[in-house]
């Protein structure tokens, strides 16, 4: 079954790909996208443009509100990067609320870390690493094979 599937952030690095294999695999995509530029380099690949920005979700939660899923995968630096996040967060919540969003995955990437937070020394930066690679292997694992049994996307 082909869904409906809304991607926030569809010109970055990691949604881009999302948004791309997800049309690639028969699913209709939508990509918020601040630029009319990148709106055409998204309507190339087979994912249906959503111009607006993720601070101001009156732009595109429509759009979201009749999707089946959504990917979120964008991040906002310039406007308070917490509070748009959360923004966005809520506007998701709402869409599983009131429209027929069913599954949500969110995606975080250093900025969990917080601003301005000094980085570890290099010795601990390594030592966490390796703790850690092993363990999102297992979790990667774990997860991959639940969802094989639950979900298409």
């Amino acid at each position: 079954m082909n869904e409906r599937i809304f991607v926030t952030g569809a010109c970055g690095y990691i949604g881009n790909a999302i948004a791309a294999r997800l049309a690639r695999k028969g699913h209709k995509v939508y990509g918020l996208t601040r630029s009319r530029e990148h709106a055409r380099a998204l309507e190339a690949s087979g994912i249906h443009p959503v111009l607006g920005d993720l601070a101001g979700e009156q732009d595109w939660l429509g759009v979201l509100q009749n999707c089946d899923g959504a990917v979120h995968t964008a991040f906002d630096g310039e406007n308070g990067a917490a509070d748009v996040d959360h923004a966005a967060l809520e506007a998701l919540r709402l869409a599983s609320l009131d429209g027929r969003v069913r599954r949500v995955l969110y995606t975080s990437g250093t900025w969990v870390h917080g601003h301005g937070m000094p980085a570890p020394p290099t010795s601990a930066r390594r030592s966490h690493r390796s703790r850690s690679s092993s363990g999102a292997r297992r979790t990667r694992r774990s997860r991959s094979t639940s969802r094989r049994t639950t979900s298409t996307w």
